[in-house]
C-alpha cells in the first residue's frame, strides 16, 4: 500500500494533461538546465526557449493551480543532500508502490519518466478505471523521480542557487520564474519588459511569498534595479528610471538593516541618473545591440561600431570553431576507460541536459542521461560541443585510470588525449597540461617506481581523517583536478623519476 493514503473526492489529477502541472515541471526541467549552461554566450542562446516556458507557468497558475503546485512542493522536501548513484533506487525506497506503478528500471532521464507517466496514468487514473489511491502513489513517485533528476541528489528540494534561499511553495517558485524573466530582459537591454517584471517582483501579488519575510526580494534585487536604473537613463526614461532607482534603495535599507553593504550600486546609479556620470556599458550581444538602439541608448554611429566589433569577434570564434574541428577528426579517444565501466548508455538523444556542475567530475556522479551523453561524446563519432561539455569529467576520467588502473591501460595514450583536449577546450588547458604531465610521469617511471607512484597518489585522492575534534573537507569529485592536487603528483612523479 502506498505511503499516502487518497485524500481526494475527486479524481487526482494527470500531471502531463493539467496545463498548470505540466507548466510548472516544464519550467523547472528550463530554469534547471539554464542555470547548469556556464557559457554566457549558451545561456543566452536559450533565452527564448527558457522564456517560453517561464511565460507559460506565469500564465496558467491560477489560485487553483498554485494550491496544486503547493501540495507538490511540499512534499518535495529536503531529505539529505548528498549524492545518489540512481535516483530511481532512492525514489523506489521513498515511493515504493508508485515507482512500482510507473514500471521503470534501469536509467531514467526526463524523456524516460514523461513516457512511463504517461503510460501509467491511462492504466490507473480514475477517469479510465484506476483508483484514486494508485493515481496517488503515481503522481508521487514522479514528483520525487522529477526533483531528484533535476537536482541530482538525495532531495526533492527546489533551491533558487542565486540566492541561497528554498522554495517553501507555489508563490515563491513563481516569483523566482518571475525574476528570471526580469534578469534575461535586462541582460538583452529589453528594458520595457524589464520594467514590467520588476514591478512585478515588488507587488502585492509576492507579498505573502516567504521572500517578503526574509527580505530576500528587496535585497536581491539592489544591484539589477540599479543597473536597470543606469540603462533607462541611457534610453532617456527618467520616470522608469526613477522607479528602478527607488527599488534599488528601498533594498538598500533593508541591507543595511541586516548589516550588509550595498552602497556602491545604488550610489552609481544615483549619480547616473542625477547626470553627475554618463552611463557606462558594454553591449556583447547582437540582441543587446538592436535593443539598445531601439530604445534609444545608442545611436546609429555606435549601433554600426558595435555590430562592427561583434562580427570580428565571431570571425574569431568561427575561424577557432574551424581549427577545432579539424583536429577533432583526427583524434581517437581511448575507448572503455577502466573507469567508465557500469556507466549507462541509455538513449541515444534527448533536449535539455544539463551541464555537470563544476565540482561534478566523476562519470558515476553524473545522470543517467549525463552518462548516455558522455558515451557518445567519447565514441566513434564526437561532437565539439559535447566534448566541451564533459571535457573535465574525461580529464577525471583519465586521470583515475592512470591511478587505479596502471597496469592495465595504454599511459601514452591518456597523455596524448589530455594534450588534445586542451587544445579543443581553451578552459580545460591549465588543467589538461598539467593532467598530462602527470600521465607523463607514470609513463617515464620504472613498473615498481610507477606503482609506488600510483600508491600515493590515491593515498592524495582518499585522504584519511586522522585524531579527533577534527574534520577534512573535500569537494566530491574534484580532488583529481584540484590544483593541490596535481602541484603534489607533479612534485612526487619529478622526485620518483630523479631518483631512478
Amino acid at each position: 500500500m502506498s505511503s499516502h493514503p487518497a485524500r481526494h473526492r475527486v479524481p487526482v489529477l494527470d500531471y502531463l494533461d493539467d496545463p498548470a502541472v505540466a507548466a510548472y515541471f516544464a519550467a523547472r526541467e528550463h530554469d534547471a538546465y539554464f542555470r547548469s549552461l556556464k557559457s554566457v554566450d549558451e545561456r543566452r542562446a536559450f533565452h527564448d526557449d527558457l522564456k517560453a516556458a517561464l511565460v507559460r507557468l506565469l500564465e496558467v497558475a491560477d489560485a487553483r493551480a498554485q494550491q496544486v503546485l503547493d501540495e507538490i512542493i511540499a512534499r518535495s522536501v529536503r531529505q539529505g543532500g548528498e549524492p545518489v548513484a540512481s535516483p530511481l533506487d532512492h525514489a523506489r525506497r521513498v515511493e515504493p508502490e508508485g515507482v512500482g506503478l510507473l514500471g521503470l528500471v534501469g536509467g531514467v532521464d526526463f524523456d524516460r519518466l514523461r513516457v512511463a507517466y504517461r503510460q501509467a496514468a491511462l492504466r490507473h487514473h480514475p477517469d479510465r478505471g484506476g483508483s484514486n489511491e494508485k493515481m496517488a502513489a503515481v503522481n508521487h513517485a514522479y514528483e520525487q523521480l522529477h526533483a531528484l533528476l533535476e537536482r541530482g541528489k538525495v532531495a526533492g528540494e527546489v533551491v533558487l542557487p542565486a540566492w541561497g534561499f528554498e522554495v517553501q511553495g507555489a508563490l515563491d517558485y513563481l516569483w523566482s520564474a518571475t525574476r528570471l524573466l526580469f534578469e534575461v530582459a535586462l541582460d538583452d537591454w529589453e528594458l520595457d519588459e524589464a520594467s514590467i517584471w520588476l514591478d512585478q517582483l515588488v507587488s502585492d501579488s509576492f507579498a505573502a511569498s516567504a521572500f517578503r519575510q526574509a527580505d530576500v526580494q528587496e535585497i536581491g534585487l539592489i544591484e539589477p534595479a540599479a543597473k536597470l536604473a543606469e540603462r533607462l537613463t541611457a534610453a532617456k526614461d527618467p520616470t522608469s528610471a526613477g522607479r528602478a532607482l527607488a527599488i534599488a534603495r528601498a533594498g538598500l535599507e533593508r541591507a543595511k538593516a541586516r548589516g550588509l553593504f550595498y552602497d556602491p550600486y545604488v550610489t552609481k546609479a544615483e549619480d547616473v541618473v542625477a547626470g553627475r556620470k554618463k552611463p557606462r556599458f558594454v553591449l556583447n550581444h547582437v540582441r543587446q545591440i538592436e535593443n539598445a538602439r531601439r530604445v534609444g541608448a545608442i545611436d546609429d554611429k555606435r549601433y554600426d561600431a558595435n555590430v562592427a566589433r561583434l562580427d570580428d569577434r565571431q570571425a574569431a570564434k568561427d575561424a577557432s570553431r574551424t581549427r577545432q574541428e579539424a583536429l577533432l577528426r583526427t583524434v581517437r579517444f581511448v575507448p572503455s576507460l577502466p573507469t567508465d565501466n557500469g556507466v549507462r548508455a541509455g538513449s541515444e538523444s534527448r533536449t535539455l541536459v544539463p551541464q555537470p556542475d563544476y565540482y561534478q567530475v566523476r562519470v558515476e556522479d553524473l545522470s543517467a542521461h549525463q552518462q548516455a551523453e558522455y558515451v557518445r561524446t567519447f565514441g566513434s563519432a564526437p561532437e565539439l560541443e559535447l566534448v566541451k561539455k564533459y571535457v573535465f569529467v574525461r580529464l577525471s576520467g583519465l586521470v583515475r585510470s592512470a591511478v587505479y588502473f596502471e597496469e592495465a591501460i595504454d599511459l601514452g595514450a591518456l597523455r596524448a588525449e589530455a594534450l588534445v583536449l586542451a587544445r579543443l577546450e581553451p578552459r580545460s588547458a591549465w588543467i589538461a597540461q598539467r593532467v598530462a604531465q602527470v600521465l607523463g610521469f607514470f609513463a617515464a617511471l620504472r613498473r615498481d617506481r610507477r606503482q609506488a607512484y600510483a600508491q600515493e597518489l590515491r593515498e592524495l585522492l582518499e585522504p584519511e581523517t586522522r585524531g579527533s575534534g577534527f574534520v577534512i573537507i573535500v569537494m566530491p569529485g574534484a580532488r583529481e583536478l584540484g590544483g593541490s592536487f596535481l602541484g603534489s603528483a607533479e612534485q612526487r612523479g619529478r622526485r620518483l623519476l630523479e631518483s631512478e
